[in-house]
């Protein structure tokens, strides 16, 4: 995974400031809320995507005189690559799973079976 695909969402931009956006290859969306401006950059790493996510934000925001709608800048992450989807849809499933099949119950030896009977369960 080389970029990451960010959306930021901002108060309405001046029309200076969406003109720069476009020009630079940024796409400007209106948004229920505010506006968004959606734009693919390069990784620095891979362990902290949001920390980079929102210092590339921060950064979008003081270049091109933008207003944050909340503090810390809502960003929201999509990789083109599907990796990071990959992952959290297997998250999800896994958890579905065990919700509607859980693990089988643990077959107590004898042993442990008169200690519970003994003492109630640990």
């Amino acid at each position: 995974m080389a970029s990451i695909e960010l959306s930021v969402e901002v108060a309405r931009p001046s029309a200076e400031s969406a003109a720069l956006l476009e020009g630079a290859g940024y796409q400007l969306f209106r948004g229920p809320i505010g506006w968004r401006v959606v734009f693919v950059t390069s990784l620095i790493g891979t362990h902290s995507l949001r920390s980079h996510a929102h210092l590339v934000a921060r950064e979008l925001i003081v270049d091109f005189g933008l207003t944050a709608l909340t503090e810390p800048p809502t960003v929201s992450l999509h990789d083109p690559d599907g990796d990071i989807d990959l992952k959290v849809a297997s998250l999800v499933l896994e958890d579905a799973r065990r919700a509607s099949d859980p693990d089988p119950l643990q077959i107590l030896s004898r042993r442990e079976l008169r200690r519970v009977r003994q003492y109630g369960p640990k």
